[in-house]
């Protein structure tokens, strides 16, 4: 039997434009730094090279583009809808024989060819949409009345990922520096991430910086930090497709 081709998405682009505000040029003694900072290799520091601009134009990105987001009303509103669906599932399943087919009938009638043939299968997408968001809201359930910087969060965690497989050590941050009540980037690999972020972000603090990495490493402590794989791939440049 022929396996069938896997699928594949190719995303064209007309045109490809660059946003000054988020272009990121750092300089070439940056990269020798940090190679020889976390003991790399000539194969490593290229690798530095291509990732750490792209990781910094990513959180950039995401940092303006959450600049008005509202975590805790947004999360808000993801319950109403999941309640919303509840609600009107438990109608779907009070309306009668005759009703059940007169609705269907005007399902199926509807303009766009994606609508629903019958009331179960609306009823079973809206469950989905329900169950989904349900899931969600348990997922990023507040701790704390302050909401998480997930532009920091994400990205703090894709370099923690990146380092950790470069050099085979996760990197680690004190809540408490010596004498001090300062968190501290404690490793090699800490210190390459408040290198960057700090270097590309003037409102950023070690503080803010060390905090993530400990409640990174707290939360995946003894798992694989995979869940941050997908940002090592945001930020690179988008080519037009012909």
């Amino acid at each position: 039997m022929h396996e069938p081709e896997p699928r594949s998405t190719v995303f064209k682009a007309t045109k490809v434009t660059t946003s000054p505000g988020f272009e990121v040029i750092l300089p070439d003694e940056f990269f020798v730094a940090i190679a020889a900072m976390l003991d790399l290799d000539e194969t490593g520091e290229q690798v530095l090279r291509t990732a750490l601009p792209n990781l910094a134009r990513s959180y950039l990105s995401v940092k303006e583009l959450m600049k008005g987001e509202n975590p805790h009303r947004s999360r808000e509103a993801v319950v109403r809808l999941a309640a919303s669906l509840t609600e009107a599932m438990a109608a779907l399943d009070d309306i009668g024989v005759e009703q059940t087919f007169a609705v269907s009938f005007m399902l199926e009638k509807a303009n766009h060819a994606s609508a629903p043939k019958s009331l179960i299968m609306f009823r079973n997408n809206m469950e989905q949409v329900r169950d989904a968001a349900t899931r969600w809201t348990e997922a990023f359930k507040p701790t704390d009345r302050r909401p998480r910087n997930r532009a920091l969060e994400t990205h703090v965690g894709a370099l923690m990922l990146l380092f950790e497989k470069m050099t085979g050590k996760r990197p680690t941050a004190a809540l408490k520096r010596a004498g001090s009540h300062d968190p501290r980037l404690t490793s090699t690999g800490a210190q390459a991430i408040g290198s960057l972020l700090l270097s590309i972000d003037a409102k950023l603090t070690e503080t803010a910086i060390a905090n993530k990495i400990v409640q990174i490493g707290k939360e995946w402590k003894g798992r694989p930090l995979s869940r941050f794989a997908p940002m090592l791939l945001a930020g690179a440049p988008v080519y037009a497709v012909p």
